[in-house]
């Protein structure tokens, strides 16, 4: 019998759930090319798909048409029910990047992103006259949060926008570029390279609030988030890059407050703490269980964590040569007591990074016990510092992809880095797997110990599951946003424990052990006349 599962594990441990013969796949187009941006998907309870991208020409979705005035860049978010049949589309009026979506049990929509305009409207399937706007600056890289209904309705959008520190506003420097003069001109030493900006990354939704978890530069008032500044070599100070988790009300998108916020920790608010020490956070992500926020992201030189908790300082080594990167580590951090439960995963070893090498992570996500982490990382992996990334001809270290699983309860922990340069773009967990996206491939992985269970080559930009049962796939072909998606069936599963456990059947998982009753996904049913099948 072992023999004959062994033989069936072989056969089938590469059949995945992104490989199902029941997989429908829709196509819209609401941009050239080389336009497209700000595809994400979300998937909500009852198998609907949701599906976003920039707009800047007439597309005509669910016998409706949309388009933005002119060439201007805007952002869409369209709606297919669980059989792949068109619902809406609504339109995100202004100059704007959908960075992240999420859904609530009662089927609204939650859209997390960017705009640089005065205004963003969100205009729903209730038409113009009932559209809500967010104010925003043509000047700043601004965040906006906005709330769809399950129709299609406009229902609330918020705006979010940094300013410069009053201080360092004042700061006059003699300019560096009058070499002929004997008393140089005093110019603005607050003088950034890009605009002022704060951009969402994550968002979620718990209990009656949403969760953001966004960078930034400057200072957010509404936040009381605070710029951390530093000084280039010629005397002008320049902003550093902060993350953090902000709430809104879950009902109106109004009242938001700060949950965390993580940057360096010289802020650079008076003479004496503007340095030249430019350190900063690289990424955030976060989940919400029973409550409770847990953060993570990759840290660099010293930082500090602020929560309602308490502050967490950090401090880790910094390289003397350009030809090696510092010190950094993966932190993972439960907000209720910071002080006390911040897990540091250090990579200690300086190595040389090729400077395109992106550190983030893309995907947390708490199942049980267990805290699944995908993201991208180079040189030294901060969770196993036996792995490296991949290096290039010159001996740089690429990055590349990785997945990993930390549990809370037991010192049981298994990682995963792809062998070749690569951007992990999504993660989901779905029963007992995970799937792992990069601009090339998906991979599958156990949960229980990381096993690879193989990988198909294509693309997805975004991922997303609900209940274990529906899975949301998005990616691009040329000037097309293409939508895959599909439902893991567990009615077959229970047919056959409903048929067969009368007469003795039992039930195996895919890499043959004997399972107590069938489990979603793949399993091997030996029914008591010694017949084996395969069963999802």
């Amino acid at each position: 019998m072992k023999k004959i599962l062994l033989s069936l594990v072989a056969v089938f441990v590469t059949i995945t759930a992104f490989a199902d013969d029941n997989m429908i796949t829709k196509k819209f187009s609401p941009a050239a090319a080389s336009d497209l941006g700000g595809v994400h998907t979300t998937v909500a309870t009852d198998g609907s798909v949701y599906a976003s991208s920039t707009i800047n020409q007439s597309m005509t979705f669910a016998g409706s048409v949309i388009a933005p005035e002119g060439d201007l860049m805007s952002s869409c978010v369209v709606k297919y029910n669980i059989s792949g049949d068109e619902k809406w589309a609504v339109l995100l009026y202004g100059s704007s990047t959908v960075r992240a979506m999420t859904t609530d049990a009662d089927g609204n929509v939650y859209v997390a992103g960017t705009f640089l305009d005065t205004s963003l409207d969100l205009i729903g399937t209730d038409g113009e006259a009932n559209k809500k706007s967010a104010t925003g600056d043509a000047g700043k890289i601004s965040a906006f949060v906005a709330k769809i209904g399950a129709d299609g309705k406009a229902l609330a959008i918020t705006a979010l926008t940094s300013v410069a520190n009053s201080y360092i506003q004042t700061v006059e420097i003699p300019d560096p570029w009058d070499w002929e003069s004997e008393t140089p001109p005093l110019v603005p030493a607050y003088s950034p390279w890009d605009p002022i900006e704060v951009t969402p990354s994550v968002i979620r939704v718990d209990g009656d609030k949403v969760y953001v978890g966004a960078e930034y530069t400057g200072n957010v008032p509404e936040l009381g988030w605070e710029g951390r500044y530093f000084t280039d070599d010629f005397g002008y100070i320049n902003d550093n890059y902060s993350v953090g988790v902000f709430s809104l009300n879950k009902s109106d998108l109004t009242s938001p407050a700060s949950v965390c916020n993580i940057g360096s920790t010289k802020k650079g608010n008076s003479e004496s703490d503007v340095t030249y020490d430019a350190y900063s956070p690289d990424c955030i992500n976060f989940v919400v269980k029973d409550g409770n926020v847990y953060v993570a992201f990759f840290g660099w030189g010293d930082l500090t964590l602020t929560a309602a908790s308490g502050e967490k300082p950090f401090s880790f080594d910094k390289a003397t040569s350009y030809d090696v990167s510092n010190e950094h580590a993966l932190v993972l951090s439960d907000l209720t007591d910071v002080a006390n439960k911040s897990l540091e995963f250090r990579a200690k070893t300086l190595v040389d990074i090729r400077s395109t090498a992106q550190f983030r992570i893309k995907s947390a996500e708490i199942v049980g016990s267990n805290v699944y982490i995908a993201g991208s990382f180079g040189g030294q992996f901060a969770l196993d510092n036996e792995k490296f990334s991949p290096k290039n001809s010159g001996d740089q270290y690429l990055g590349t992809a990785f997945v990993a699983s930390r549990s809370l309860l037991t010192p049981n922990s298994w990682s995963w880095v792809n062998e070749g340069e690569s951007v992990c773009n999504a993660m989901i967990v779905t029963g007992e797997e995970i799937h792992m996206s990069t601009e090339s491939a998906v991979y599958h992985f156990k949960t229980s110990d990381g096993t690879a269970k193989g990988n198909e080559e294509f693309g997805v930009l975004d991922a997303a599951q609900a209940n274990d049962q529906y899975i949301a796939l998005v990616s691009t072909d040329e000037a097309k946003v293409v939508v895959d998606m599909m439902e893991i069936e567990p009615t077959a599963v229970e047919a056959v424990k409903a048929a067969t456990v009368a007469g003795g059947a039992k039930f195996y998982g895919i890499d043959g052990v004997e399972l107590s009753a069938p489990q979603k996904g793949l399993n091997i049913v030996k029914t008591a006349d010694g017949v084996i099948k395969i069963a999802k």
